[in-house]
């Protein structure tokens, strides 16, 4: 059984990996534990206050 859906655009797909590239000067793992709290901490905070809310 067939969705009707064409994906074959999806197989080729660029995705840039210019995140990845950060300066010298920047300790790149440190960036990347902030960057990992930071969403962790926000996503935390959506769930506390849909909790209050609802």
């Amino acid at each position: 059984m067939t969705s009707g859906i064409d994906y074959s655009g999806w197989d080729h797909i660029y995705v840039s990996d210019d995140e990845d590239v950060t300066s010298p000067y920047v300790d790149t793992p440190s960036l990347f534990r902030m960057r990992h709290r930071v969403s962790t901490e926000t996503c935390g905070s959506r769930e506390v206050w849909s909790l209050k809310s609802g």
